[in-house]
């Protein structure tokens, strides 16, 4: 029963760090549908049975997650705010959110694997063949070639090629640190995603309203671009004595101001600063990570350990990249 317990509960961590990794690299400026119901769900499950031991540390974590959560909730239902509307959780909330991803971390199994001996895979009957010995023991010259010559050296001098060689590592244990490796690239790639995502949320403008009123700015675009509402924008120009903005441009496609009002030197200043504010950069696929290495001269081992991944990986997106570049997109 504890173990059907325990894999219900990280099934329900898992799902709200996957909306999480899908949302941070999404356009959706807002909290989801799908976040809520992540939520309810982990709340819901957590709160109804027992915690088997190893989830105990990481059900402290969800409890202050999900508190942050229900603050967040119940202010923005007193805000009474449309979905598309509602600001982001802050700091607090992502931070704990962290917290249970790496907790959850913890209580993964770290499979340990142990090799028969050569001496043993030969005393099997059948015994097993040179060949397959090699392959389990990764006795592999650089051409591809099996090195059958270490088993009667290995089976002489147990370990001679093996545990006592410095330079030898299991291909299991290969396997699994480039598994760790790739995980740990893929943990990043999402944290920098949700990162970036956040702050082009909150991240006001860099132009104080002052400025970009006198520039011929909406409110509505100044309340983009500083985080705030248009409400807040109008008072601030009543407190400091600033004329009124127009809320709204008239012609929808009308993105640089009230022409009649602004300079024509400074149209294309103004451009800019709405471009700057509403359309960052998205961040890079694994794929653009490696094109963009490749073009600064990376020869593909170094970009394999810089993206988290393996050279033949590598080698193998950089064919298709040169085969279609169109369909990596802009790199």
């Amino acid at each position: 029963m504890d173990d059907e317990r325990k894999t219900h509960l990280l099934l329900v961590v898992d799902r709200v760090l996957r909306v999480r990794d899908e949302w941070a690299a999404s356009d959706v400026p807002y909290i989801t549908e799908a976040w809520e119901e992540a939520m309810d769900d982990m709340a819901a499950v957590f709160s109804d049975g027992d915690l088997p031991g190893e989830c105990r540390q990481m059900a402290t974590h969800v409890n202050l997650l999900l508190g942050c959560w229900r603050e967040w909730w119940e202010r923005n239902q007193r805000a009474d705010l449309p979905r598309d509307k509602t600001p982001a959780p802050g700091p607090k909330f992502w931070g704990a959110l962290s917290s249970v991803e790496d907790a959850r971390d913890r209580t993964r199994p770290q499979p340990v694997k142990r090799l028969e001996s050569v001496a043993s895979l030969k005393a099997l009957q059948p015994p097993v063949g040179d060949q397959q010995i090699c392959r389990i023991y990764g006795w592999r010259d650089e051409f591809g070639h099996w090195e059958t010559w270490k088993i009667e050296e290995e089976l002489a001098q147990p370990g001679k090629h093996s545990t006592k060689d410095p330079n030898w590592c299991p291909p299991h244990e290969k396997r699994r640190q480039e598994a760790e490796t790739a995980q740990r690239a893929a943990v990043a790639r999402a944290k920098r995603s949700l990162t970036q995502k956040l702050e082009r949320m909150t991240t006001p403008a860099p132009e104080s309203i002052a400025m970009l009123v006198r520039q011929g700015v909406s409110a509505k675009q100044i309340a983009r671009m500083h985080k705030i509402s248009v409400d807040e924008v109008l008072a601030h120009c009543d407190e400091q004595g600033i004329a009124r903005p127009v809320e709204d441009y008239a012609d929808p496609n009308h993105t640089s101001g009230q022409y009649d009002r602004v300079q024509p030197e400074d149209k294309a200043e103004i451009e800019a600063i709405i471009a700057e504010a509403d359309e960052q950069p998205a961040p890079m696929t694994l794929e653009q990570e490696i094109v963009h290495y490749h073009k600064q001269a990376m020869d593909p081992k170094a970009i394999a350990e810089a993206v988290g991944s393996t050279p033949a990986k590598v080698k193998a997106i950089l064919k298709r990249w040169e085969e279609d570049p169109a369909a990596f997109g802009e790199v």
